[in-house]
């Protein structure tokens, strides 16, 4: 379904589609977000309108997908829920990266890895092509929507790349942060959630102070 018609960073727009498809009557064989594959602008020829409607394009909407259609897919272990990015260089892992490079695949595969850790029986899966051929792209995404395993893959020279979190310790020997009570440091973020959780931890460790204070955004 075209983009144009159904407005995928919409989420009323989606369910829309969704009431439409009928899901009641038949199943959902799968779902391929490829907008991303699409030609799109070098970053630095964008305007910051133009920069955070390609945001929305891509990485937008495929949040809309999942949050409308994610509790059907949940039901089953064997429906394919991808997207396909042409960031190349194995996403951008291999340098020199190209000024071209679309980065805002890199948003796209950071979504995806965050549904693949919620959904655990969805075959979440996120394939970046360094070359966008039609025949290609739509033969290896559909051996990558029936094959389990990794999340991120990567095409590159007719080579499967895998993307893996190695774990590695931090050097322990370097001396932490010197911060007494009169530290000032700048926290961005909302205020809320992940901010609010890190911003409470730093505090317990670097005051002697258990009070804390809110600072409030300023009106203007």
């Amino acid at each position: 379904t075209a983009d144009s018609d159904w407005h995928l960073t919409s989420l009323e727009s989606m369910w829309l589609l969704m009431a439409e498809l009928d899901l009641g009557k038949t199943s959902l064989g799968g779902v391929f977000h490829l907008l991303p594959l699409r030609d799109t602008p070098p970053v630095e020829a964008q305007t910051p309108r133009q920069w955070r409607g390609e945001i929305d394009r891509d990485v937008k909407s495929l949040y809309c997908l999942a949050r409308v259609f994610g509790p059907g897919l949940q039901d089953s272990t064997t429906v394919p829920f991808l997207a396909a990015t042409g960031v190349g260089n194995g996403f951008a892992t291999r340098y020199p990266v190209s000024p071209d490079t679309a980065l805002i695949g890199a948003g796209v595969a950071g979504l995806m890895k965050s549904i693949a850790k919620e959904w655990r029986g969805v075959r979440c899966k996120v394939v970046d092509f360094a070359s966008i051929d039609g025949k290609s792209v739509a033969e290896k995404l559909l051996l990558e929507a029936a094959a389990d395993g990794e999340t991120e893959v990567a095409y590159e020279d007719n080579q499967r790349l895998l993307l893996r979190s190695a774990e590695r310790s931090l050097d322990t020997h370097e001396r932490p942060l010197d911060l007494d009570e009169n530290a000032v440091i700048l926290v961005t973020g909302g205020a809320r959630g992940i901010t609010a959780q890190v911003t409470t931890e730093l505090a317990g460790r670097f005051t002697r102070s258990e009070e804390q204070k809110a600072v409030k955004r300023p009106a203007n």
